[in-house]
Parts: structure tokens; sequence; C-alpha cells
């Protein structure tokens, strides 16, 4: 399965190598990781040019149990806000990697990955019209920034997620590399509460380097990762980010969070392209970030 979430690294800066790892003074001075959340690669990229993506003849059987119920056929024109948002926790992006017709299949493990149980699942909770937009997907010119980035920079197209499941696995993942045995949002770690070890802020500590974490409303990790709890002075707003920005003070490393929901004072939408929020808000971000 294509990465389920959304990454963006932004490398900033001029210099050159100088010696080791504790040493390094270029030809990057400055990384930026903003995570956006759950649109799989396909939906967003599978259209656009020179990538892994989509040939246009791909489907999914309304029914994998009874396939003479016809087939959806992957389209271009989603809409910036879907119809509902996907279901995406482990057991139900289980059910749509392998659909119904292999997992109960009584005679024995289903172990072929069919990728074929998308609409079939929707379709269990929502309309078969709205169940058909998981296949649907976008083209360059409805998301342009997306599309420069994509022209201008690398695309990882065989970067496949750490975890088929939501956002909490894969954000450890990103942080961590492991999710500590967490497979769904909201699992806090049963004996610590708060997920302990070391991090990719570690990782740029032992090579002599600082690092931040910026949000735009909520910092999520924070209910997470112990490391971030430990640092409250390196967590800031996106005020501060936009300050480092301009005073030249962002860190070697900077984790930078979307917006999640509306902001009931400026009535700016949520910026983490989330299913069943703006995609058009995401774009924005991106331009902002990187310009």
């Amino acid at each position: 399965m294509k990465s389920s979430h959304i990454l963006l690294l932004f490398l900033v800066g001029v210099g050159k190598v100088d010696g080791d790892a504790k040493s390094f003074k270029g030809p990057i001075e400055h990384v930026v990781l903003l995570m956006l959340e759950n649109r799989a690669f396909d939906h967003m990229l599978g259209f656009f040019p020179h990538v892994n993506g989509l040939a246009g003849n791909e489907t999914n059987p309304v029914d994998t149990q009874h396939p003479e119920k016809g087939t959806v056929r992957v389209g271009k024109t989603s809409p910036y806000v879907g119809p509902f948002d996907p279901d995406h926790s482990t057991p139900a992006t289980t059910d749509k990697i392998f659909g119904e017709a292999c997992l109960q299949n009584p005679s024995g493990a289903c172990n072929t990955p069919t990728m074929d149980g998308f609409i079939e699942y929707a379709n269990k909770r929502h309309s078969l019209d709205d169940a058909k937009s998981v296949m649907n997907m976008f083209t360059p010119e409805r998301i342009p920034v997306m599309a420069k980035l994509v022209e201008e920079f690398g695309v990882f197209d065989r970067f496949f997620a750490s975890h088929p499941g939501p956002t909490w696995p894969n954000r450890l993942f990103q942080l961590m590399g492991t999710s500590k045995g967490c497979t769904e949002t909201g699992d806090w770690n049963p004996k610590t509460f708060l997920y302990e070890g070391k991090t990719v802020f570690d990782v740029v500590e032992d090579a002599g380097h600082d690092w931040k974490f910026y949000y735009a409303d909520a910092p999520l990790e924070l209910a997470m990762v112990e490391k971030l709890v430990q640092h409250p002075e390196k967590v800031h707003g996106w005020t501060r980010f936009k300050k480092d920005i301009a005073d030249g003070s962002l860190p070697a490393f900077s984790w930078v969070n979307p917006r999640w929901f509306v902001n009931e004072t400026t009535g700016e939408g949520a910026s983490d392209q989330h299913p069943d929020h703006d995609v058009r808000m995401g774009e924005a971000l991106l331009k902002e970030v990187y310009v």
C-alpha cells in the first residue's frame, strides 16, 4: 500500500560538507518536515506524469464475493472535500487490502493483498454513489502547488505505509522508526502512557544539531511521545514558525504540523488534507511553508 499520509520534506540552505556529522555545514542547513493526513499516493499523484502511478484502467469490484455486481473504474474528478471520511482503522484497512472474498475464504489464511476491497468496504457504511468516491483521483492541474513541487523535486513513488492504518502508528513510525505496538489512533502505551524511546529528535541531537516542533492549532504528538513532553521549550505555535523563518533562526530540523480543525476566530479551515477536509487548504499550506 502506498503511504496513507502525504509527507513533504523541504531541504533549505547552502554550504559545504565539513568532516563528520557533528561538523556538517551543508549543502543542506535546514530540514523542514511537514506531515499531512490520510490521502493515498494514487489518489493525489497517481495521474501525475513520470510516476509509478495509475494507468487509468484500474477497477474495484462493488462486491468481491459477487463479481456479477460489476466494478468501479478509477476517475479523475475527485472533489476537493470528500463526501465522507473513509474508515482507516487497522481492521478496516486490512479488509480493503484483502477483500471480503479473501477474508471469508474458509480454506485457510488470506495472504494475497488484492487491493480490491475499497468500494466494497465503503459501501457497507455509505451509499454506492458516495462509496465510488474512493476510486476518484486528482490530476496535476487541480492541485497546482503539489504539481509544481513534484515537477521541481523528487517524489518517492515506492514509499509504502509503515503501518496500513490510521494516524498515530504512522506518525510514531515517522518519529521513532517504530509504532511501539500501537495500531490505532488513541492507543496510548499501556505501561507508560507516552511512547518512550529514541526519536528523530534524538538523532538530530546526537549529530550536534538543534530541532523544534511547530504546530498550527494542536501539538498532537505531545499526547503520544515522551521526548516532546520532556522538552516543552522546543514546542512552538505557527506565529513562532513564521518568525523563525523570517529572521533566519530555524533549527537544523523542524517538524511541522498542519491545522487539524476550523479556526473559529479566523474562519480558516483545516489544512491537514484529511479526506473530509478541503484539499485546497492543504495546497495553501504547502505554498505558505515552501514560499
